[in-house]
């Protein structure tokens, strides 16, 4: 039977491991793909995008907001054009919303000069300073005195980008291990490493590429002092019902705090419709504290309110956070500290990957070629995997097609014509191909990510029970119906077979 891990324990060889299935870690795992290389990626969560990935705005950011020389700032210009190019590639949603930067009185204005000469600096284009009725006419809904316009902004889905990369990995023969947290990693006498995981795995790998986001330092503290200590720090957001959409349809931000500790709130527009509001900056010392709190999410719609008060009156359907890795906290005295990507130097054919946050969603495709470049080439040899291909296909969105498409698959399969998730219009079939998925993720979670059943108005309240009855009907135990991490089973009282 398929369950939340469906493989068991193994002692394997690999050319590299990479350890965390966030989008930086599956862009990695899918550019090593390429290559006739046996590699793995080790994953602590049920599923990949478990972790900040999911829980961010799904912005893809121009370049505009990161100093000038930066690895930010170099990362984030040439991970954009790479990702729409996967985008393309994979048949993933990214729409050029654009964004306003607000200034609400002239004192802000050398500051959007400011970011409009760094954007420049950092080969940014279409980037233009507006004033307050050119704003009017661009956004008629939004406060502003004036605003810097960054026309290259766009919006995704981040998790289906990490999910469409790691299963093309594993359709082009890499691995993938769920619910395998790393527990110790040890060097080897004839050379390379040797690690285990949570889940039994006893892995040997010449190579590692540490990418565990918020836990980076912890994997790096397996073998050394970690180079820089990760700061926690949680994003609180508000997801508004979809008709929130029609009153923005472009990214609005203030000038961002002079501390560095956010960008400010966030008025987002979503890919599936509705705006984000978010997210918070709050330091928290658990890097697993996605809990939501009463004053940050009013203080969140203060903040919304004040640009765009059109928004006021719509309802939060929903309500998340994310932890992203600072390397700095909230009394360092530092207001910005770049991506650090070295190679350890006491353990060669180590890499860690620490502090990757904003833009790190935008960046991960080019940090994965940095990786691949720099350091997987210095220590291997790399000869092309000439059967590699995009192989990796989106679950059709039935709310999405046209009618004569629907009637199309309908007549093809009758189960695109049963419904099991009415707010997201979501089909038997749909599920039935996420359950399929190549990772062999099956949870609630895993099954919301790949057909967004679960994720609309109710929240799961009257589509939980089929969508897991359609989970179980695919050949899963019923204790393996899970919402997320195997600690929380949808149903009481049962574990796996």
């Amino acid at each position: 039977m398929r369950g939340v891990n469906p493989n068991s324990s193994v002692h394997a060889s690999y050319d590299v491991a990479v350890v965390g299935g966030g989008i930086v870690g599956a862009a990695i795992l899918h550019e090593l793909s390429k290559y006739r290389l046996r590699v793995v990626l080790l994953e602590k969560h049920h599923d990949v995008a478990e972790g900040i990935t999911k829980a961010n705005s799904g912005v893809l950011h121009a370049g505009l907001m990161v100093p000038s020389g930066s690895l930010k700032a170099r990362f984030n210009v040439e991970g954009i054009k790479l990702y729409k190019a996967l985008a393309r590639d994979f048949g993933i949603a990214v729409h050029n919303c654009r964004k306003l930067i607000i200034a609400q009185d002239d004192s802000e204005l050398p500051n959007l000069r400011r970011l409009l000469d760094q954007g420049r600096a950092n080969g940014v284009p279409g980037l233009a300073l507006l004033n307050a009725e050119q704003v009017r006419t661009l956004q008629p809904n939004v406060v502003a005195k004036h605003a810097l316009l960054s026309e290259e902004t766009s919006v995704t889905l981040p998790y289906q980008m990490a999910i469409a990369l790691a299963e093309n990995a594993v359709l082009n023969g890499a691995e993938v291990r769920l619910n395998a947290e790393v527990s110790s990693i040890r060097p080897h006498p004839d050379g390379g490493y040797r690690m285990q995981t949570t889940a039994g795995d006893r892995i040997s790998a010449k190579l590692i590429v540490n990418a565990a986001g918020v836990h980076a330092d912890r994997i790096m503290e397996l073998l050394e002092p970690p180079a820089e200590r990760i700061w926690p720090w949680r994003g609180q957001y508000h997801l508004l019902e979809e008709a929130s959409g029609t009153v923005v349809n472009m990214a609005v931000y203030p000038l961002p705090p002079k501390d560095g500790s956010g960008l400010g709130v966030h008025i987002t527009p979503t890919v599936n419709g509705g705006i984000l509001l978010g997210p918070s900056a709050e330091s928290v010392t658990d890097g697993t504290d996605t809990a939501n709190s009463a004053a940050a999410l009013e203080q969140l719609q203060r903040e919304a309110f004040a640009l765009v008060p059109a928004l006021r009156g719509f309802q939060t359907i929903k309500n998340y956070s994310g932890v992203r890795p600072k390397l700095f906290g909230p009394d360092s005295g530092v207001s910005f500290k770049d991506f650090h990507i070295e190679p350890s130097k006491a353990f060669p054919g180590v890499i860690n990957l620490l502090g990757i946050e904003s833009p790190g969603l935008t960046a991960a495709p080019a940090i994965a070629e940095h990786v691949l470049e720099q350091f997987v080439a210095a220590h291997l040899e790399l000869s092309p995997n000439r059967d590699w291909q995009i192989r990796w296909e989106p679950i059709p969105r039935l709310r999405w097609l046209p009618a004569e498409e629907k009637q199309r698959l309908w007549r093809q399969d009758p189960a695109w014509g049963h419904i099991l998730c009415h707010c997201e219009q979501v089909s038997r079939a749909e599920i039935g191909r996420a359950v399929a998925n190549p990772l062999g993720a099956v949870s609630i979670h895993a099954i919301r990510k790949r057909t967004h059943a679960t994720l609309g108005r109710c929240q799961s309240s009257f589509c939980l029970g089929p969508v897991s009855a359609e989970i179980l009907r695919r050949g899963s135990d019923i204790g393996m119906v899970r919402r997320g991490t195997p600690a929380h089973p949808v149903f009481t009282g049962v574990e796996p077979a």
